[in-house]
């Protein structure tokens, strides 16, 4: 059985920091639908999946500065 802790947003970017890919695979299939949906509103559906690529590029590249002085998905939408 899985540890509810270890499937919290916060504990999966606290791996996903440590080089943990597949906690950050997880990250991005928690988050995929809304960053697309807020990629479209910000420049339309042909330009939303290479907007959302390059956040979760992004986020991957930045992931170790998330502090944990607030919810993970406000700091990926900052």
């Amino acid at each position: 059985m899985v540890d509810p802790e270890e499937t919290t947003d916060e504990a999966l970017a606290s791996r996903a920091s440590l080089g943990d890919n597949h906690a950050f695979d997880e990250i991005t299939i928690r988050y995929q639908a809304r960053v697309y949906r807020l990629a479209c509103r910000l420049v339309g559906h042909d330009d939303a999946p290479d907007v959302m690529q390059e956040g979760f590029l992004s986020v991957y590249r930045n992931i170790a500065s998330f502090r944990h002085e607030s919810r993970f998905g406000t700091w990926l939408y900052r």
